[in-house]
């Protein structure tokens, strides 16, 4: 506001109640109920059966500090699902930066995440832009420009 990027009125019209929530790394005991719903969303999303999310799994994304917060979970557990062929989300599913011991530097940006989330959802249909924008919930436009910005092809892999 005081850069003049944001309209002072508009502040103050929203500013009537604050709601102060502490970061996810800070309130850890949230983390397998948000877990669970966001399994639910993602997997109703694609038309999948995956009813549990296994100790392993659970215990990786309990260690984990959350720089992302909230919504790093559940690009996580979207991910997750996106990778899952059987009933139970596992360790093996989660992305890389769950699978790194703690402690080291080699996390992931959200780009490199999100480069990562095309790519699979690309190559789980076979290049087919229709379904991996729908997977991925945006315009087949927005896809183009994903690929376009992440210098995708058809024979690039995961890594």
């Amino acid at each position: 506001m005081e850069e003049g990027r944001f309209r002072d009125d508009l502040y103050y019209r929203l500013n009537v109640f604050s709601i102060n929530l502490p970061p996810l790394r800070d309130r850890k005991e949230d983390i397998p109920l948000l877990s669970r719903h966001f399994l639910a969303k993602h997997i109703e999303k694609e038309g999948k059966h995956i009813p549990k999310i296994g100790s392993d799994a659970m215990q990786a994304l309990m260690d984990y500090h959350w720089p992302g917060n909230v919504r790093q979970l559940e690009n996580a557990l979207s991910y997750a699902v996106i990778l899952c062929q059987g009933e139970e989300i596992t360790i093996r599913h989660l992305p890389p930066f769950l699978k790194e011991p703690t402690g080291t530097s080699a996390e992931l940006s959200l780009d490199e995440m999100e480069r990562r989330m095309v790519l699979i959802a690309l190559e789980e249909s076979s290049w087919n832009k229709h379904e991996a924008a729908r997977r991925l919930q945006v315009s087949r436009s927005t896809l183009y420009s994903k690929i376009r910005r992440y210098g995708l092809e058809k024979n690039a892999g995961t890594g």
